[in-house]
């Protein structure tokens, strides 16, 4: 009906991003200005809106309408730090976009198999930092899963 409009038929997960060590700290998309995304105090607003796709990709922030419009940012392992990138980019470049994640699990990059996981840094706000590194554990949660996520 609307040739340019993105379809958005592969979302599995979608919600805010939580992690077990922090609960009341979601996954934000950071300020406008930068690709870094940081842990901030759930509110549930665009910013922390995460979609996770059928083909493993994590979206955060809010989706593009058109195919007209700025491309969805995706989650990147970016020398082994998160970033945040348009995600047509990502594939173009062969970038590390591609992520494993179970409901309570771990988040672990396919190629780099770093996990994202948060370290505590008193610098910051809230007292945390996301990196990747070598999993430890750490879980996450995200509000709603629409379909069995993929192995």
């Amino acid at each position: 009906v609307y040739p340019e409009m993105r379809m958005y038929s592969d979302t599995v997960a979608y919600g805010v991003l939580q992690n077990s060590l922090k609960s009341d700290l979601c996954l934000d998309q950071g300020p406008d200005t930068e690709n870094i995304p940081i842990m901030y105090i759930c509110h549930g607003m665009t910013p922390q809106n995460v979609y996770y796709t059928g083909n493993q990709q994590i979206h955060v922030g809010v989706l593009s309408p058109t195919i007209d419009d700025d491309d969805n940012r995706c989650l990147v392992d970016v020398n082994s730090r998160p970033r945040l990138i348009e995600c047509s980019y990502a594939k173009a470049k062969r970038m590390k976009l591609y992520w494993q994640f179970t409901q309570g699990g771990p988040i672990q990059n396919r190629k780099s198999k770093r996990c994202l996981e948060l370290q505590e840094n008193s610098d910051n706000e809230f007292g945390f930092q996301l990196v990747l590194q070598k999993c430890s554990g750490q879980h996450w949660s995200i509000t709603n899963i629409l379909k069995s996520l993929p192995t």
